[in-house]
């Protein structure tokens, strides 16, 4: 039986489409017209690829491919490999699993850099456990990541790591030395935290970088001056905002109620993952590890999706307009911020961010 697949298709100048799919001498095994702008054609499984090139650069919207014949089974043991590689693998994995590391855990490092000293250990995915000593290659990645210990231990076929920092001394502060403490942004003063010096701005100021907020100075009662070094913190109140226009439409990506659904296999660097028919599409996954094997069944369901532009009010959307408002600020922030506010206009949602940052920074004279 030929391989072959149905593409509903919909689209203007349908026998213009027809014209070009000849022209690139892909057969047409049959052609059945649904409506004016809508038809399903039959091609070969082999020219798949290329009828589905031919349609994206015509903006043709394809709404569902089927397939037929040895196509078919061929489609559902690629959604379904999972089951396949498992049956396939599961004898040597059971033999493997306790002496072979199919999975590597790494926690309190980056775990690219501690792979890295691993391989050069001669321990990777795959790798025989059998032989392995834990306390050298807990001794020799503390020494190789410079860490104050790190602990190895063999889950199954599953090797944790663990890397606990070195944790460094401060370093020490020469009061003796005379400095100020200057503002590294502009901002309005929150609060001070004074213990040595003398404050030169107050809670409520506006101030700018590079002025002095704390001067390294002491005065005494007798209007005599000494310097030192200026001891404390200085706050200041800092905002982000991101605006987000309004023009009266919605663009959204909605569902068509077309899925597509795929078990992939995760095994180490493995991944099975295929083609998806959907250009733009929402997922839903679910996942199954296999102890001790370390193999992951993923099951991901592909939901269609097409941008609809609707007409909308400002009441309609407005909480679709403060989410991308808070997200676009949210990005742009760097502090941590403590209230969020919206300005609503007829045109426009902006989201402003208030948050507090210590702009004080010691300098010496």
């Amino acid at each position: 039986m030929i391989s072959k697949i149905e593409i509903t298709v919909d689209g203007l100048n349908l026998e213009d489409l027809l014209r070009a799919l000849i022209k690139q001498k892909v057969t047409l095994y049959a052609v059945r017209r649904i409506d004016r702008f809508t038809a399903v054609i039959t091609v070969a499984y082999s020219n798949r690829g290329k009828v589905l090139d031919l349609l994206r650069e015509k903006c043709y919207n394809v709404h569902n491919i089927k397939f037929i014949g040895a196509a078919a089974t061929a489609e559902r043991l690629k959604r379904h490999i999972a089951l396949f590689v498992v049956l396939v693998l599961l004898v040597p994995l059971l033999i493997a699993s306790g002496t072979v590391c199919w999975r590597i855990e790494v926690r309190g490092a980056d775990r690219q850099q501690v792979l890295d000293a691993l391989y050069e250990y001669g321990v990777g995915i795959g790798r025989s456990l059998v032989s392995l000593s834990y306390d050298k290659l807990e001794n020799y990645l503390t020494n190789a990541m410079n860490a104050s210990f790190v602990t190895a231990v063999r889950k199954g076929s599953t090797l944790l790591i663990e890397v606990v920092e070195r944790s460094e001394a401060d370093e020490p502060i020469d009061l003796d030395s005379p400095a100020d403490i200057v503002a590294q942004s502009d901002g309005v003063v929150s609060r001070i935290v004074l213990i040595q010096g003398t404050a030169l701005v107050q809670k409520g100021d506006t101030v700018s970088k590079g002025q002095i907020l704390i001067k390294g100075e002491r005065i005494y009662n007798d209007g005599t001056v000494q310097p030192v070094r200026a001891v404390g913190q200085v706050f200041a109140t800092v905002v982000c905002s991101q605006e987000i226009a309004f023009n009266g439409y919605l663009s959204k990506y909605v569902r068509t109620g077309e899925s597509f659904a795929v078990t992939e296999v995760v095994i180490g660097s493995y991944d099975s993952h295929g083609e998806v028919p959907f250009e733009t599409y929402e997922t839903v996954s679910t996942s199954l590890t296999l102890y001790p094997f370390a193999v992951t069944l993923v099951h991901t369901v592909y939901y269609r999706t097409v941008l609809e532009v609707q007409k909308v009010s400002l009441s309609q959307c407005l909480d679709d307009l403060k989410r991308q408002a808070l997200d676009g600020a949210v990005d742009k922030c760097t502090f941590a911020p403590y209230t969020v506010t919206y300005n609503v206009s007829d045109n426009k949602v902006t989201a402003v961010l208030t948050g507090e940052i210590e702009i004080g920074e010691v300098i010496l004279r």
